[in-house]
């Protein structure tokens, strides 16, 4: 099946997680964290835990953005390379991170597994 769950009570690449079916649409929509699988919710929560501390302190925006005199010694934030792809500059940004990463991250992990989607956001970020 297109939407839904295939003959095998499995989620299928490019379907949405079981729920019930309306003919309006609106289930492309709905958003129950508790159907994401585990690996994306972790990201997710990554995402918001970073913006949240960069928001509050300039000494976390210093630590986790990336800053080229902060990577390489006296300072030497190695971390930077890793954490500047998840921290975002504005609210609005930081919801259409989260909300790209939950749509795409379910089909991916999905499809992929917990360790290849892991590996699969800390090679693109």
């Amino acid at each position: 099946s297109t939407w839904g769950l295939d003959s095998s009570s499995r989620a299928t690449f490019g379907s949405a997680p079981a729920m019930a079916t309306r003919n309006d649409g609106s289930e492309l929509l709905r958003l129950n964290v508790r159907e994401l699988p585990l690996g994306t919710r972790c990201a997710g929560a990554l995402a918001l835990g970073l913006f949240c501390l960069v928001s509050v302190s300039s000494m976390c925006s210093d630590a986790f953005t990336l800053i080229a005199g902060y990577a390489i010694p006296p300072h030497f934030y190695v971390w930077n390379v890793l954490t500047a792809g998840w921290v975002s500059a504005s609210i609005v940004e930081m919801g259409l991170f989260v909300l790209v990463l939950v749509w795409t991250g379910r089909a991916i992990e999905s499809a992929w597994g917990p360790i290849e989607f892991a590996r699969y956001l800390v090679t693109v970020n």
